[in-house]
């Protein structure tokens, strides 16, 4: 039996999921640490608890944005070929099935 999605498309929907995911959350995280922390330090608050909050926010939006990048590429790269080749091999089947009584004599379609 044929396989719907191939080992190499999942490795690739892998393999871009990872690098968006880790420039993404790397951005993302970047510019949210440096604004809440400089939010953080005009109100006065001390460096070490600038670190925690800001790497607790970068993480918690790592989350999110890897959860966003999970759906993207799952529904684009594996799904929507799932279900194209689901369709195909359905088509195909009715097909053959159509040609098959298209052979046979009229007296037994």
């Amino acid at each position: 039996m044929q396989k719907l999605v191939k080992e190499s498309e999942y490795f690739l929907a892998w393999l871009v999921f990872q690098v968006c995911t880790t420039v993404g959350g790397a951005v993302l995280g970047g510019v949210a640490g440096g604004v809440l922390g400089g939010i953080l330090g005009g109100a006065g608050v001390d460096l070490n608890s600038i670190k925690w909050i800001c790497g607790g926010t970068g993480i918690l939006l790592g989350f999110v944005l890897s959860f966003f990048f999970f759906r993207l590429f799952v529904d684009r790269m594996i799904v929507k070929k799932a279900e194209m080749r689901a369709a195909e091999l359905l088509l195909g089947s009715r097909n053959q099935e159509a040609a098959d009584v298209a052979r046979l004599p009229p007296g037994e379609r």
